[in-house]
């Protein structure tokens, strides 16, 4: 998943990567590394993903990582750097 500025020249910032069977449980996350360093998420053996058992964890984890400290930072300097360009307002949109 990204989060990404088209105002910015489509600027994105990958905040995770999703890998999942058909059955969709147990699925793997690889998040961002300082998402994951914040989160405090384990790894699986030595590679960079998380595993997800449930819907429960995995909402839960999601819920985590969008109210993340880094995430919020990631936000704001997009909208920072958006409107310090001109990005346009509700008052610029046609309809």
């Amino acid at each position: 998943m990204f989060i990404s500025s088209p105002t910015l020249g489509d600027y994105s910032f990958r905040l995770f990567d999703i890998h999942y069977p058909v059955e969709m449980y147990p699925l793997l996350l690889k998040f961002d590394d300082a998402v994951a360093s914040e989160l405090e998420l384990k790894h699986i053996d030595d590679t960079s993903f998380h595993k997800i058992t449930n819907e429960e964890d995995l909402v839960s984890t999601l819920k985590r990582a969008f109210a993340s400290r880094r995430v919020k930072k990631v936000i704001m300097s997009l909208i920072s750097q958006a409107k310090a360009i001109g990005m346009p307002t509700e008052d610029d949109i046609p309809f």
